[in-house]
C-alpha cells in the first residue's frame, strides 16, 4: 500500500476509541490493599512443606488480621521463599523465640494462614543467647508514630533561609517560618532546594558544627494528662516537660462529638514549672490597631491569653467548659526517637535514595507506613536497642493497620478513645505493598505567637545529637542456623532495601522487600 494513502490516528484518538469499545472495562479488577505487618514469636523451626516454608508463631501485637497471644501459621508465598529464608539465614532467625517481622501480610482464609511476602529479623535467640549485637538490650514496642524527619544543618545559609532545615520525607516540600527583618514570615522551600541543601550538608559532615539526623516523632497518648483547671492544666504540663523538655505537648479537647487539637510552643529555659506558668499567663489585650482594649464595665483594660490553649478559646472559657463536664481536656506529649545519625553506616544509602528520587511517591516505604500527611499517625511496631546510655531504633517502624488510621485528634488515650473503623479482609492478590525499615523526627509545633518564636541556641540545643559509641567486637557466635534450599526456583533478587539504623544495628536482611525509601 502507498504510504500516501495511509491515514494516521493521534494517539489521543485511539485511546478515545478504545475507551469506547471497552466501555472502560480492564482485563484485571483494581486491587484494594489490606496487607499490614504482623510482629511475632516464632513458635518452631521453620519447616520446608512440599515446596512450601511454614512457620508457626504467636502475635505480639493486635492486628487486622492477628490477635495478641493467639497463635499463627504463616505461609511465605511461592514467588518470596528464597529471600524470606535468606533473610532467616543472615539474621539468625530462625531460632525458637525470635522475634521477626512478617510484611505484606493477609489473611488466606481458604487456607487458613497468614500469607506473608517478606520477613526480617527483630530480635534474634541465637544471638540474644551469644549477647551478639547487643540483641540482649533489644526490646519490641507498639507505638503511635508520624511521618520520619530529616533534620541537618543549613551548611550554606543564603539570606532568608533556617539554619536548621527539617524535612518530612513524605513531602515534596518544606514550610518553615523565617526571619524578615523584624517579623517572621512562612516560606515554602521546593524539593529541589532540599536535595541541594542536603547534598552540601552531606559533603560537609565531617566537620564537627554539622549534624545531620533522622528522627521518628512519636505520640506517647498513654502518658496523657487530663485537666479541668487552670492549676491541673499547669501541674500537667510541668510533669510532662519534666520527664524530657524537649517533647512537644499537644493540647486535645473533646465533647463527644468533635476534637480539637493544638501543639504548643516548645519549651524554653530550663524549669518546666516557670514555663507552664508562662505559657498560661494572662496579659493585657490589644486590638488589630495596637490600642488597648477596655472593658466596658470597669474601664480597666481586658487580660487575655499569652497562648490559648486552642486556637479561638480563652482559657478560662476552656477550664469552665472542662469542670462542668461538657468538655474533656487532656495534654499528650510527642518526642523525637533517633534513628541514625552521620555517624550511622546505613545512613549513607538513605541520604542516596533521597538525592536520586523525583518527588516523594519514590519513597514509597514512607508512603506505605505514614501516607502524605505529616499530621497522619501510624500504629506501628519499633525495635529499640540501648546503647551506650542512648536508645536507638533500629528497626520498624513496621506498620500494624492496614494504613495510616488515626491522627492526632483520634489516636487513643487512657481518658479518650475515637472509634476507628474496622478493617476489611485481606485481598489475596495484595502483592507488592512495599514496606520499610527504621524511620525519623517530629516537625516542630508552629507557633501562634511571635512571643514564643524559639532563639536559634534553643533550636540547636534541642536537636543537637551526640556522636554514636562505636558498638564493641561482639564475643564469638555459634554458626547460625541454615534452612533447607528451595525446592523452587525463585525469582531474580529484588531491589535493595534501604533500612535507616542506627551504627549499632544488627545485620539487616537484603534483597527483599522493604523496598528503597
Amino acid at each position: 500500500m502507498s504510504t500516501d494513502t495511509v491515514k494516521h490516528s493521534s494517539f489521543d484518538t485511539l485511546r478515545t476509541a478504545s475507551e469506547v469499545a471497552t466501555h472502560g472495562a480492564t482485563a484485571k479488577a483494581p486491587v484494594t490493599h489490606q496487607s499490614c505487618n504482623v510482629i511475632a514469636r516464632l513458635d518452631a523451626p521453620p519447616e520446608t512443606q512440599g515446596g512450601a516454608l511454614i512457620l508457626r508463631a504467636t502475635p505480639l501485637f493486635d492486628g487486622p488480621h492477628t490477635t495478641t497471644g493467639r497463635a499463627e501459621t504463616f505461609a511465605v508465598r511461592a514467588d518470596r521463599i528464597k529471600e524470606c529464608k535468606d533473610n532467616l539465614n543472615k539474621g539468625a532467625g530462625g531460632g525458637v523465640g525470635s522475634i521477626l517481622a512478617f510484611g505484606n501480610a493477609w489473611r488466606d482464609a481458604d487456607r487458613g494462614v497468614i500469607s506473608v511476602g517478606w520477613i526480617n529479623t527483630c530480635v534474634s535467640a541465637q544471638k540474644v543467647q551469644g549477647e551478639m549485637n547487643h540483641h540482649q538490650h533489644r526490646d519490641v514496642v507498639q507505638v503511635y508514630a508520624q511521618m520520619p524527619v530529616l533534620d541537618f544543618t543549613n551548611v550554606q545559609r543564603g539570606v532568608g533561609e533556617p539554619a536548621r532545615i527539617r524535612w518530612a520525607l513524605g513531602q515534596d516540600t518544606m514550610t518553615t517560618r523565617v526571619a524578615h527583618g523584624s517579623r517572621w514570615t512562612p516560606v515554602v522551600f521546593d524539593r529541589r532546594w532540599l536535595q541541594e541543601k542536603l547534598a552540601q550538608a552531606w559533603e560537609a559532615r565531617a566537620q564537627d558544627h554539622v549534624s545531620i539526623n533522622l528522627r521518628l516523632p512519636v505520640l506517647r497518648p498513654e502518658q496523657a494528662r487530663p485537666a479541668r483547671d487552670a492549676a491541673e492544666a499547669a501541674r500537667a504540663i510541668d510533669t510532662l516537660l519534666a520527664a524530657d523538655r524537649y517533647r512537644s505537648i499537644l493540647t486535645r479537647i473533646s465533647n463527644g462529638g468533635e476534637t480539637e487539637t493544638r501543639w504548643q510552643p516548645l519549651m524554653r529555659g530550663e524549669q518546666p514549672g516557670e514555663w507552664a506558668a508562662q505559657l498560661l499567663a494572662r496579659v493585657p489585650g490589644f486590638d488589630a490597631q495596637g490600642h488597648p482594649v477596655a472593658d466596658p464595665d470597669t474601664g480597666e483594660q481586658v487580660e487575655v491569653d499569652r497562648f490559648a490553649l486552642i486556637e479561638g478559646i480563652d482559657n478560662p472559657v476552656l477550664f469552665a467548659a472542662a469542670t462542668r463536664g461538657e468538655i474533656q481536656l487532656e495534654f499528650i506529649p510527642r518526642d523525637a526517637l533517633l534513628v541514625a545519625s552521620k555517624h550511622a553506616v546505613s545512613l549513607a544509602n538513605d541520604i542516596k535514595t533521597i538525592l536520586q528520587s523525583e518527588s516523594a511517591a519514590d519513597l514509597r516505604a514512607v508512603a506505605f507506613t505514614f501516607g502524605h500527611e505529616t499530621e497522619a499517625v501510624s500504629r506501628v511496631a519499633l525495635v529499640l536497642q540501648q546503647q551506650a546510655e542512648r536508645t536507638y531504633v533500629v528497626a520498624g517502624p513496621f506498620r500494624l493497620d492496614t494504613g495510616p488510621a488515626y491522627t492526632p485528634a483520634t489516636v487513643p488515650s487512657p481518658y479518650w478513645r475515637a472509634p476507628v473503623p474496622p478493617a476489611d479482609e485481606g485481598d489475596p492478590t495484595a502483592e507488592g505493598e512495599p514496606s520499610w525499615e527504621s524511620a525519623t523526627v517530629q516537625d516542630l509545633p508552629e507557633l501562634a505567637d511571635e512571643a514564643f518564636e524559639l532563639g536559634q541556641a534553643a533550636l540547636d540545643a534541642a536537636f543537637q545529637v551526640d556522636s554514636a559509641a562505636t558498638p564493641a567486637p561482639a564475643p564469638a557466635k555459634p554458626a547460625p542456623q541454615t534452612l533447607d534450599a528451595p525446592t523452587t526456583t525463585a525469582p531474580g533478587p529484588a531491589p535493595a532495601p534501604v533500612s535507616p539504623t542506627s551504627v549499632n544495628a544488627a545485620p539487616r536482611p537484603a534483597a527483599v522487600p522493604p523496598p528503597t525509601m
